[in-house]
């Protein structure tokens, strides 16, 4: 990747000399699986989608000349960009500011970590004590946290690990989703940016702009309908993408593939088109912004709805929450933590 690919120019050869690297990070989870058997554990999901997403999906941005890989002209940089999940400070959605405060993101701390890490544990002690067959809305709030504060763990870890390594700014792969004013500002701004900002270089910025290869500078934007209808198009399948990845991660864990995750992100897909489209029109009648004390319930409200009907579900018929419940628990007790 470093030695040979980068040398030729962005477009249809480079994909092509990038293609080995990529179809082994695709199929080397599913080699992995079949050879030594599935086991419910966070390895497993968290492996694949070291694969098959976040480095898969940075090969594929980089073959296209898109992308943080485009970047780094140092190997150590290079590599430890491409292996791990993390998002060079720019590199994310439209600036990279907390809308709220209008404040430049900063990289993690050794402090954040540590409450990420506590919460985590807390959130575990607290599923443990519950039945989902009981208290299943109250479940499926834990679980949620759960998937967050873990994912926040992931993302931060390597942040701290790298940011000496690399000596450029990091932002964490979360952006406070709890204060999400919509489904865009959810999806696109504050949740798991490492995959967002992957598939916005993959899918939905070359749809926008009518081309794989980026041809001046990357935001421009030059108006109009064909403009909206390709940012709406765009955004369609950047989530019909991520409903088959989060299926194909699915699988490999558990070998059960039910759809419900692929049906949950086209349900969002078509809701972001739609929000698109209602801001236009919103906008355009001079109408006033709607205040966050109503979006932000809106927004979680809807997330967490939809949620329920049918990205939980496969989640629970597969048994995975139990098992990977069960997983950080025993990963606690390794720490000679009781949780």
């Amino acid at each position: 990747m470093f030695t040979i690919p980068r040398r030729v120019k962005a477009g249809r050869k480079r994909f092509l000399l990038c293609s080995p690297v990529l179809l082994l990070n695709i199929m080397q989870p599913y080699i992995f699986f079949w050879t030594v058997g599935r086991h419910y554990c966070n390895f497993i999901p968290l492996y694949a989608a070291f694969c098959t997403w976040w480095t898969a999906f940075k090969v594929m941005a980089f073959g296209i000349g898109r992308g943080p890989l485009c970047q780094f002209s140092a190997f150590h940089k290079f590599a430890v960009v491409m292996l791990l999940p993390i998002l060079p400070h720019g590199d994310t959605n439209h600036g990279v500011k907390d809308e709220r405060s209008g404040s430049s993101w900063s990289s993690p701390t050794y402090l954040e970590m540590f409450a990420k890490f506590c919460g985590l544990g807390l959130c575990t002690y607290g599923i443990s004590q519950l039945s989902h067959d009981g208290f299943p809305v109250l479940y499926n709030v834990f679980l949620s946290l759960i998937m967050y504060l873990h994912i926040c763990v992931q993302y931060t870890g390597s942040n701290l690990a790298t940011s000496k390594v690399l000596q450029v700014p990091l932002s964490d792969g979360m952006n406070q989703p709890y204060f999400s004013t919509s489904l865009s500002n959810f999806w696109g701004r504050r949740w798991n940016l490492v995959a967002s900002s992957s598939l916005r270089h993959v899918v939905y910025d070359p749809i926008r702009e009518g081309r794989l290869v980026p041809k001046g500078h990357p935001e421009e934007k030059p108006g109009g309908g064909k403009e909206v209808s390709r940012k709406v198009l765009g955004s369609l399948m950047a989530f019909l993408v991520s409903g088959i990845m989060h299926e194909y991660i699915l699988w490999l864990a558990t070998g059960f593939w039910s759809g419900q995750m692929l049906l949950f992100f086209v349900v969002h897909g078509v809701a972001v088109a739609a929000e698109r489209v209602a801001k236009v029109a919103w906008a355009r009648h001079g109408l006033p912004a709607i205040p966050c004390a109503v979006s932000i319930p809106m927004t979680i409200g809807f997330l967490f709805g939809t949620a329920e009907l049918l990205f939980y579900p496969p989640i629970f018929s597969a048994n995975w929450a139990e098992h990977g419940v069960a997983d950080l628990r025993r990963q606690f007790r390794s720490l000679g933590l009781s949780v």
